[in-house]
């Protein structure tokens, strides 16, 4: 699961919270909420926990669910909700944020870590006293601006591993991904409202949050990878480890347009949605 606030372009709209699940490189869409700043009746961060819990209450019975969120996200009002809910999650927390260990005022930076190699340690308190324990993990790369300091529930390495916490928060940046597309590729970036913004926003992506699960589906097809060579031209280099220069969306859309293709393209897209439609996995075998 992925949680993220989306900072960028919100003082007009907000499309602020946002939950997903991982799929191919990208997050699909579970749960938006958008508000505009001068209709807020209590605090952003009082929106964003209700839409976080609210997830929570609505995921099917028996299901396990990590959030995985940015700096926004780090504060201890979230923390406290979580732990009280038994929730998992991977929090990065601000750099001047305060914390205690062993009685002491403290703050991330105090917290040192060797390049490459995290640090875990155990029940850090987000307020005084250790009333919100966490474990706090110090991440150092070479090539980041500053360390990652990430907070997770106490006691949880046997069930977060030091390692896997990196790796959760390293895949993030699908949620960064997701918002581009929506920006750039869907053209929410260009929308301009004049009325209601906050509810009209809110009913576009809910209109559009199926129509872009569908296409990252598609993208997914055995027939569109195979295809994809017709359409990419690959780097010359490698990028994170890949030539590819298209993503599952792009691909999607490219075969929705070329005409010799489109027709196939178009029943594929039909079949995915009457397969949801009818509870079944998207794309059998």
């Amino acid at each position: 699961m992925g949680a993220d606030s989306g900072r960028s372009n919100r003082r007009e709209r907000d499309p602020d919270a946002h939950g997903g699940g991982g799929h191919r490189g990208r997050v699909l869409p579970i749960a938006f909420t958008c508000y505009e700043y001068a209709q807020l009746r209590r605090s952003q961060n009082s929106l964003e926990t209700a839409l976080l819990l609210l997830i929570v209450a609505s995921l099917p019975k028996g299901t396990e669910a990590i959030f995985v969120a940015d700096r926004a996200y780090g504060r201890w009002r979230l923390i406290r909700a979580l732990n009280q809910l038994g929730q998992r999650y991977v929090l990065r927390c601000k750099n001047k944020v305060v914390l205690w260990h062993e009685g002491r005022k403290c703050f991330p930076k105090d917290f040192k870590a060797p390049w490459g190699a995290p640090t875990r340690y155990a029940r850090v308190g987000c307020r005084k006293n250790d009333r919100e324990p966490v474990d706090l993990i110090v991440y150092r790369e070479r090539g980041f601006k500053e360390a990652w300091y990430l907070l997770v529930p106490a006691g949880s390495e046997a069930t977060l591993p030091t390692d896997e916490v990196v790796r959760f928060y390293r895949s993030r940046m699908r949620i960064e991904q997701g918002f581009r597309d929506w920006k750039t590729h869907l053209g929410v970036r260009g929308v301009r409202l004049e009325t209601h913004r906050a509810v009209r926003m809110g009913r576009l992506l809910l209109a559009l949050a199926p129509a872009y699960l569908c296409l990252l589906l598609m993208g997914a097809d055995d027939w569109v990878q195979r295809g994809h060579a017709r359409f990419e031209t690959l780097r010359r280099t490698p990028r994170h480890g890949t030539r590819r220069t298209l993503s599952v969306l792009s691909l999607a859309m490219l075969f929705l347009a070329a005409p010799d293709v489109a027709d196939h393209a178009w029943r594929l897209l039909r079949r995915i949605v009457l397969r949801l439609a009818d509870g079944l996995p998207p794309l059998p075998g």
